[in-house]
């Protein structure tokens, strides 16, 4: 696999419509996997369809037509359901983990973006299978949503033994530079 980034942006509203492209700035990065925690606040709602531009040099498009996933979502929604989560999480963690979940929860809250986004072009374009990743995604999503309503326990455990929450890993959690 060629090196990847996955990327977290602030961006100034929704792309389209009136106000056309917004602005966008990377908050922060990661490298062949998408960190949990950038997962962990979005509905599945949130996850978008972007259509591969051909016009642009891209790395690599599948075929004619391709779109790969993009979350996007308000940041005020992000903050509230990554509150939730981290009160219904925070007896069942690691200290280690449970310290990481509140700094990022933090974190989130003071971003001045109106909107975050995970942009998967990198990781995406470079799958096998480019369905993979929406389906991987969709997943973590329906866990997540799965603690918000049932026991979060058993949802951890789940992503404990599946391996998608490597415990007292701050890289695979929450990314670097952020």
């Amino acid at each position: 696999m060629l090196g990847t980034r996955i990327i977290l942006m602030g961006m100034d509203g929704f792309p389209g419509g009136i106000t056309g492209e917004p602005n966008a700035e990377m908050i922060c990065a990661a490298n062949h996997s998408i960190p949990l925690f950038w997962v962990l606040p979005f509905a599945e709602n949130e996850l978008e369809s972007y259509l591969v531009d051909s016009s642009q040099d891209n790395i690599l498009s599948h075929e004619p037509g391709s779109t790969y996933p993009l979350l996007m979502a308000d940041c005020s929604n992000l903050v509230d359901r990554a509150e939730r989560l981290f009160t219904l999480l925070a007896p069942l963690l690691t200290p280690q983990d449970k310290a990481l979940l509140q700094r990022w929860v933090v974190f989130l809250s003071e971003l001045n973006y109106p909107v975050v986004a995970v942009d998967t072009y990198e990781l995406w374009s470079n799958l096998e299978d480019p369905d993979a990743l929406k389906d991987e995604i969709i997943s973590l999503i329906t866990l997540f949503n799965d603690m918000l309503t049932s026991d979060p326990k058993e949802a951890l455990d789940k992503m404990y033994s599946d391996g998608s929450w490597v415990q007292n890993n701050n890289i695979a959690l929450a990314g670097f530079g952020w």
